[in-house]
């Protein structure tokens, strides 16, 4: 009902101080924004200090452009995405990864997640740029296997970045 509004680089680089353990913390972005200026992103949930980290992400239709995010375990906006990305495009993304990469996630959801926060989902998203990762996905290196009625999901999405390494895919690098 109340998400964090997202409008600058600034607003991105302080969404990791407002991660809550095991909550659901909602975002929200109100324009399109180039992040040219950051040398380098930390993803929001890269093991710093567990992947217990929840976010709804909703962007409204707009884009995010010039993500570079190298050398980082699962390499990516998010890195471990536990919750949601929709309605949001990237844009000329450089990604390279100690392991698992993507633009959008390093790994999506967990391997047969134990409950409904550990599932991850981007629906209606596209990205372009380029990766470097094993494995490595233009959306995401690893997609979680299901559990059950649990699973993760990429729907309605796309990309066109260039992807290499071992294990890789257009959309996904690997299903595990």
């Amino acid at each position: 009902e109340d998400p964090y509004k997202l409008s600058t680089v600034e607003d991105l680089l302080n969404m990791k101080s407002q991660l809550i353990q095991y909550s659901t913390v909602y975002f929200s972005l109100q324009n399109d924004i180039d992040m040219a200026s950051v040398e380098n992103w930390t993803p929001l949930n890269n093991g710093d200090p567990d992947y217990d980290r929840y976010v709804d992400f909703e962007g409204n239709g707009h884009i995010i452009k010039n993500l570079t995010c190298t050398g980082a375990p699962y390499a990516s906006f998010f890195g471990v995405l536990h919750g949601a990305c929709r309605n949001v495009g990237f844009v000329n993304a450089n990604v390279k990864s100690t392991n698992a990469g993507g633009i959008i996630a390093g790994y999506l959801g967990l391997r047969k997640p134990a409950n409904e926060q550990n599932i991850g989902i981007v629906e209606n998203c596209f990205t372009t740029g380029q990766i470097e990762a094993n494995p490595g996905g233009g959306i995401a290196g690893y997609l979680g296997a299901p559990s059950g009625e649990r699973h993760c999901t990429i729907k309605n999405s796309y990309s066109t970045a260039k992807v290499t390494g071992k294990s890789v895919g257009g959309v996904a690098g690997a299903f595990i």
